[in-house]
């Protein structure tokens, strides 16, 4: 495949490494795709999300191995910010209704909620942080070709293969 005039070691297959901007974490990845000449277009490993960004952007790193392009990967899954409604208070949160705070520390669960209540123009007064419950918590895809569907559990066993320890806010019940 043609490089990009920015970047020519960006071709598709090229393996690289990802440094997410918000949590400074860095996940290997491959190309899938040159977009307009300076944009790329990569999947990170163990994960459906495709992420672009500019060829030449500080958050990629070229690394020397240009492969195939690895299959889509199905089961158990540890999510990326981007998989889910975002991050706030830089609390990752998955909102199925409940709200997800991926993170084992009550203060920061709490904090993160207030944080996703006023981006989403909510009152944060009116989420009663008194109904956190810690759970664990399995994300899973399933085993089709879909790009981002994925599903959720609360595992009866405490770390049970792959799941996470989260902070649960319920969803508020309904009064009728």
């Amino acid at each position: 495949m043609p490089a990009t005039a920015l970047a020519p070691e960006a071709v598709v297959g090229r393996r690289i490494t990802y440094t997410h901007p918000i949590t400074g974490v860095a996940l290997d990845g491959s190309i899938l795709l040159i977009e307009e000449g300076t944009l790329i277009r990569f999947r990170l490993d163990g994960h459906r999300m495709r992420i672009t960004a500019q060829a030449s952007s500080e958050y990629v790193k070229y690394l020397p191995q240009v492969t195939a392009i690895p299959p889509m990967p199905v089961g158990r899954f540890h999510p990326i910010p981007d998989e889910l409604a975002g991050v706030y208070a830089m609390v990752p949160v998955a909102n199925v209704g409940d709200l997800l705070l991926l993170t084992d520390d009550v203060e920061a669960a709490g904090a993160a909620v207030q944080a996703y209540y006023t981006a989403n123009s909510w009152d944060p007064t009116t989420a009663d942080l008194s109904t956190l419950v810690q759970r664990w918590v399995a994300f899973e895809w399933p085993e089709d070709t879909s790009v981002l569907n994925w599903s959720w559990s609360y595992p009866a066993d405490d770390d049970h293969d792959g799941a996470l320890q989260v902070y649960v806010l319920p969803a508020p019940s309904s009064e009728e």
